[in-house]
């Protein structure tokens, strides 16, 4: 009796501690995956962990981190290319591409659009735009602002426009083709003043973090 007893605490033991690493080494196994993505510059891989407890918080920390990291490393990249094309003396056209580009892999939104002023005095503006994912610009309009409207844009890092805002949208609305929930302008300023806009269609409002990210790749583009 005695030995047969203690073979089946032995088994139980035994199967309750295969459980225990078990449960133990699936989040490990996730996190160190994610961990290899990051190696091989792949942000975009979020660690999901429903274990509630010790390494859910790491999970979550992880993917933080993760997505402030390939949001750095994606607006550095950009940057890099934009210097280069600087070098070998582009147009225009070409900077607005890497620009957008780049852009598109920091926030989501569904158009991106620049536009360029063209004249001073008037406030006329060139729009280049085309919908996320597209290689060529399917869209170069002119719009013009009143002096109210750009001074709300040279004054301010960011201006969120939604349906409800008067500022902005009725221009935003004809040269986007596509209706968006709203729009997030980002003036680029030079020392002379502001020189463009980079503009953002999405179907929601972006986060904080989003807007973040895109005033500070603004800034570079800027430079």
């Amino acid at each position: 009796i005695y030995a047969g007893v203690i073979l089946l605490v032995i088994l139980l033991v035994s199967q309750f501690s295969l459980y225990l690493i078990r449960k133990n080494m699936v989040p490990l196994e996730a996190l160190m995956k994610g961990i290899r993505n990051m190696s091989d510059n792949r942000f975009d891989t979020r660690r999901a962990l429903e274990s509630n407890d010790e390494f859910s918080e790491v999970a979550e920390a992880f993917n933080s981190m993760s997505s402030q990291i390939g949001g750095q490393f994606n607006r550095l990249q950009t940057q890099a290319e934009i210097d280069q094309l600087i070098l070998s003396r582009p147009s225009v056209d070409d900077i607005v591409n890497i620009a957008l580009s780049g852009i598109e892999r920091l926030v989501p939104c569904t158009w991106v659009g620049m536009a360029l002023l063209n004249d001073e005095k008037s406030h006329n503006f060139q729009l280049k735009g085309r919908p996320f994912g597209e290689d060529h610009l399917s869209a170069v309009k002119s719009f013009t602002l009143s002096r109210q409207e750009l001074q709300t844009a040279v004054n301010r890092n960011s201006v969120l426009v939604t349906e409800t805002d008067n500022e902005f949208i009725l221009h935003l609305r004809d040269i986007s083709t596509i209706p968006h929930k709203c729009y997030l302008i980002l003036p680029i300023l030079n020392v002379d003043g502001l020189f463009a806009l980079l503009i953002l269609g999405c179907d929601s409002e972006p986060p904080v973090e989003d807007v973040e990210q895109a005033t500070e790749f603004s800034n570079s583009i800027a430079v």
